[in-house]
């Protein structure tokens, strides 16, 4: 299991609830042993080609949440899935990155791009998922506008929870006792500005528009650090 971005919140959402003493049921295809200790886990099978598998596994979370749900207060989603109560989409909406991709190719991928059947699969999740739950919790203000942009009539359901922030962890104290070994290196000199961008998914992220600003800044003394890896 990845420990970055959505995952890593979902992961330490689930780890408070644990530690708390609530009940958790988890649902999935596959998971990590060691962030589902204490959980009760129940597999979801995804079947079928890749294109259809996503509506497998949608149905899937709906047939077993179903056996559990009088023992189960909230079903909090963070995937396509049917019979959520709260959904939590990584990334905003399928349907807006698809336009989003439409934008970037030809005129001729950008016709076919919806009518794939993966897409296609993925939006009338989405579309059926977004219409039936009693909340959104998206994380940014951007994925909220991203997301009323393809689904206005959910505007009054969806709901933006910023990440927390682990202050003992992310500390003025640490950047501190990692800064001068970690610029040297990374080859920066001390009165360097350096600027990091962080993210999988460049297109969605605004990496492009990052580097145009960069080139416009004009600094001899600048540097910029990029981590991640680039959309297919």
């Amino acid at each position: 299991a990845k420990r970055v971005g959505s995952e890593r919140r979902y992961t330490e959402l689930i780890r408070g609830l644990r530690d708390a003493g609530h009940e958790i049921h988890l649902f999935a295809g596959r998971w990590d042993s060691d962030a589902a200790a204490g959980l009760t886990c129940h597999r979801v099978p995804m079947i079928g080609p890749p294109a259809l598998a996503p509506m497998t596994f949608a149905f899937g979370v709906l047939a077993i949440t179903r056996r559990w749900r009088d023992r189960l207060d909230l079903v909090h989603s963070h995937a396509k899935s049917f019979g959520d109560d709260i959904v939590s989409p990584g990334g905003s909406a399928h349907r807006m990155y698809v336009k989003m991709l439409e934008r970037e190719g030809t005129a001729l991928r950008a016709a076919a791009l919806p009518w794939h059947p993966y897409h296609r699969s993925m939006m009338a999740i989405e579309r059926a998922q977004f219409a039936s739950v009693r909340r959104i919790v998206v994380n940014s203000m951007w994925s909220r506008r991203t997301l009323l942009a393809g689904y206005p009539s959910a505007s009054d359901r969806t709901e933006v929870v910023y990440n927390g922030v682990d202050t003992e962890y992310f500390s003025p104290a640490i950047r501190a006792e990692l800064r001068a070994h970690t610029r040297a290196r990374l080859g920066l000199c001390a009165d360097e500005t350096a600027f990091l961008f962080v993210g999988a998914g460049d297109r969605r992220k605004g990496l492009l528009e990052l580097l145009e600003a960069f080139a416009g800044l004009g600094q001899a003394k600048a540097s910029l650090i990029v981590l991640g890896h680039r959309d297919s």
